[in-house]
């Protein structure tokens, strides 16, 4: 237990915030369906609206959820 509190070993950011691999899945994802859009203009926003969301949802909101949970942690330890 000592050693592994003076020997840390580094954690990907995905394993800390929940829903954050998902998303950058999704992210990712999302290109394919932006090439496909491309080629059919009339889908095109609708496909870009669905990239956003996918965006927001998977990304932004765990990552926001992330911060707002480390600056809680860091007023209840301050002295």
């Amino acid at each position: 237990m000592a050693g592994a509190m003076l020997h840390p070993e580094p954690v990907p950011v995905y394993e800390l915030i929940p829903g954050f691999q998902y998303g950058v899945y999704g992210f990712s994802f999302s290109f394919i369906l932006l090439a496909v859009a491309c080629l059919y203009r009339k889908t095109l926003p609708f496909v870009l609206l669905g990239y956003a969301m996918i965006y927001v949802i998977g990304v932004l909101i765990p990552l926001l959820r992330y911060v707002v949970s480390m600056m809680d942690y860091f007023t209840r330890t301050r002295v």
